[in-house]
């Protein structure tokens, strides 16, 4: 009705108000530069001791101008932040999904109100190239600009860690690595994947340790570890759908520990942290979400990861799909999936608390569960989520219900409306994907191949197109999209200059230069002037005692891709 719609548009404007703002601040530092170099010129008919307090003078408001500066591209980046990216959702087995909604038409909620920390809670997207064909597929050149170009976002998550792991379905490697790199030039914040059948390397007692550092070591090339936010161990390795259900159970644990370890042990840890994508096939119950619960027979191989998720503050990572739930359980409607009921029309309710869409009941079944074993203070990620364009004979997928669907989820997620039993919190997710993947299993069904924003042309060359609008991207600033140049380093987060091409921020340099200007003219003046006052007194006083002996170095400006985390495959 029209006041879900009213609800729905009016983050979007305090978005794009927010992001006005910070731009009109950014203009304004133009002519704050020139109110500093004028300060400085004004001192050029004083003596050294004038010259000096200019310095101190131009030094100070250049400080005061750059903290300003910095606060604005904070500001920014938080707007960003609050209103990021697209897509993810990959459904490479269908059993497992509807563990969500077993028991009952409706989810229903649970009790109490949860503290949780989501200061930088953002929406990313997943990037994955695994399934399309090799005539259709990207570069990373042309798949970092497209998200740069197009989406603004800042967060990408993508499938694998090198060439090599993993390897494409026809067992030819993969261009991870370059596509790592393209990220890293745009200033992405990159998670990557582990493949399921590495970990029991990882996970193995006399060489994991090893096995880890050698992870550790291809991300270090060019400094892509700078830029790595997350490194996710597996995907959904203990799902239902493995070929091999629970084989990879007693690997969890000791992979993501060994991992872990090896980080911390190379001064990493702070920066890229662990986790682990899992899927609902963890639980032994989830309706109503107060019963949520886990699977005590494999409860003892999570523990170990929610202590270290505990102890680094990563979160804990889940793959929901609301679209899955119902397309598997004819009772739950599509209003309710897709965030279209109002929220006071309640489906169900549990212990007192209301719940009128899916996702939040799904969501507060996981809480409750980690609540349960004494990790309140573990926050609750989503690593893939989203719903497909088309692939159904129900008609629940489709181009509607997508953007509907897609577009609801990004507000809920970014409002700080929380969930019944989380109230307050923003919530860190992955929408699924980006791209269509038209060579993916359809065992589930046809939507398996549609889960992507964008639907890829005919030929590597053509532009991929948005299949339907999505606020977030049309809400976020453009990007020029700075260019990798092979054989140098440097990643994103403050990694070299190596691996970029130069780009330059003319606000920063107009504020690095206005003052040094002013200064080196004032100083160029004064010497001129004291060495012909000296002349006439038979003396000749050199300039060295005083005046620049060093400027503050500007950090070179690249363009920035805030963008999210990587892609793994897989749904729950």
């Amino acid at each position: 009705d029209d006041s879900f719609l009213l609800r729905v548009d009016l983050p979007t404007l305090s978005f794009r108000a927010a992001r006005a703002s910070a731009q009109s601040s950014a203009r304004s530092r133009i002519s704050a530069t020139m109110r500093v170099s004028a300060t400085a010129l004004l001192f050029l008919a004083g003596g050294a001791s004038d010259v000096a307090t200019a310095m101190l003078s131009s030094d100070t408001a250049l400080s005061s101008e750059r903290r300003e500066h910095d606060a604005v591209d904070a500001a920014a980046a938080t707007t960003d932040a609050t209103a990021d990216a697209f897509a993810n959702a990959n459904a490479d087995a269908a059993v497992s999904t509807a563990a969500n909604a077993t028991g009952g038409a409706h989810a229903t909620g649970g009790t109490g109100a949860h503290g949780e920390s989501s200061d930088d809670a953002f929406v990313g997207i997943n990037l994955s190239t695994l399934y399309i064909s090799s005539s259709k597929a990207q570069t990373p050149e042309q798949a970092t600009c497209l998200i740069t170009r197009e989406t603004g976002c800042t967060h990408i998550k993508v499938f694998g860690y090198s060439n090599a792991h993993p390897v494409n379905p026809d067992g030819t490697e993969t261009d991870v690595e370059l596509q790592l790199d393209w990220l890293a030039a745009n200033h992405a914040q990159i998670s990557v994947a582990i493949p399921n059948e590495e970990m029991v390397y990882l996970a193995s007692e006399e060489s994991g340790a090893d096995y880890a550092d050698g992870i550790i070591d291809a991300l270090e090339v060019n400094n892509r570890i700078h830029s790595i936010e997350y490194i996710f161990v597996g995907n959904e390795p203990m799902g239902s759908w493995q070929p091999k259900p629970w084989q990879y159970q007693n690997s969890v644990g000791p992979a993501v520990k060994n991992l872990h370890k090896q980080l911390k042990h190379r001064g990493y840890d702070s920066k890229t942290r662990v986790t682990v994508p899992f899927n609902a096939a963890i639980l032994s119950a989830s309706y109503p979400p107060s019963a949520g619960a886990f699977n005590e027979t494999i409860w003892g191989e999570i523990e170990p990861v929610a202590e270290i998720l505990k102890e680094t503050g990563a979160p804990f990572v889940i793959n929901i799909y609301p679209y899955i739930t119902a397309y598997q359980n004819s009772g739950i409607s599509t209003e309710y999936a897709i965030f279209t009921k109002s929220p006071s029309d309640c489906s169900t309710y549990d212990n007192g608390l209301c719940y009128w869409n899916l996702f939040d009941a799904q969501y507060d079944s996981v809480r409750h569960a980690l609540d349960k074993k004494g990790y309140e203070s573990v926050e609750i990620a989503i690593g893939e989520v989203g719903w497909p364009s088309a692939g159904d004979s129900m008609g629940l997928a489709g181009t509607y219900n997508a953007k509907t669907f897609v577009n609801n989820m990004i507000e809920h997620a970014t409002s700080g409306d929380g969930t019944p039993y989380a109230p307050g919190i923003k919530i860190k997710m992955w929408l699924f994907e980006m791209y269509d993947e038209d060579q993916k299993g359809t065992g589930a069904g046809q939507f398996e191949v549609h889960w992507g924003a964008f639907e890829m042309g005919s030929t590597a060359s053509d532009t991929p197109k948005l299949k339907y609008d999505v606020d977030l991207f049309t809400s976020n600033d453009r990007h020029n999209c700075t260019a990798y140049e092979e054989g140098g380093g440097g990643g994103g987060g403050g990694g070299g200059n190596g691996g970029r091409a130069f780009s330059v921020d003319w606000d920063d340099l107009a504020i690095a230069a206005g003052p040094c200007v002013a200064i080196i003219v004032a100083a160029a003046v004064l010497m001129k002037r004291r060495r012909s006052s000296s002349d006439s007194q038979g003396m000749d006083l050199m300039w060295t005692q005083r005046g620049v002996k060093h400027a503050e170095e500007e950090d070179t400006a690249y363009t920035r891709l805030d963008v999210g985390d990587a892609d793994l495959r897989g749904w729950t």
